[in-house]
């Protein structure tokens, strides 16, 4: 994974013009992993892990979101990546790798994201999905899709409306 940041990162520095050292390529390739989560996602968490099994499925390799986890001290009961099954969400394998692995059907997995794409791949399964609205997500809240829909099982501003519409 280290490889397609780093080859992503070189392609948006050359597209605009920007020239950097080796060391500070690698640092900015990096420098995602020391990201803080959201102020409402760990107290949010926290709630909801009293009430239910929470897993994280992130298209990040599993060292990122081993090293995110720890950093951020998020209440993740499992870690799942695209890594594992060898493709990158919205790939049906991805969601169910989950499913396999927690041993549950679909339709008792909530698939809980603020991106629409992975979502509405997840539904496509029979999974049940929840959209969390970040409107900085992208930096410029102009750039984000926040807009709730009612093709979402539960449409939330945080993860404590989350743990608020989820009764926990």
């Amino acid at each position: 994974m280290h490889s397609i940041y780093r080859a992503g990162l070189d392609e948006l520095l050359g597209e605009y013009g920007i020239e950097l050292t080796e060391a500070s390529r690698e640092e900015l390739t990096a420098s995602w992993r020391e990201l803080a989560p959201w102020p409402d996602t760990v107290p949010g968490l926290h709630r909801l892990r009293e009430h239910f099994v929470l897993a994280t499925l992130s298209n990040a390799d599993v060292s990122s979101v081993v090293n995110i986890t720890a950093r951020g001290d998020l209440p993740w009961h499992a870690v799942f990546t695209a890594e594992m099954v060898g493709a990158f969400k919205p790939d049906p394998a991805c969601y169910l790798l989950a499913a396999r692995y927690l041993g549950l059907a679909p339709d008792r997995i909530m698939m809980v994201a603020s991106h629409k794409y992975d979502i509405r791949a997840a539904a496509s399964l029979g999974l049940r999905t929840a959209f969390v609205a970040r409107p900085r997500e992208f930096g410029d809240p102009a750039l984000a899709d926040t807009e709730f829909s009612d093709e979402f099982d539960i449409n939330a501003r945080d993860f404590l409306d989350l743990a608020d519409q989820l009764g926990a």
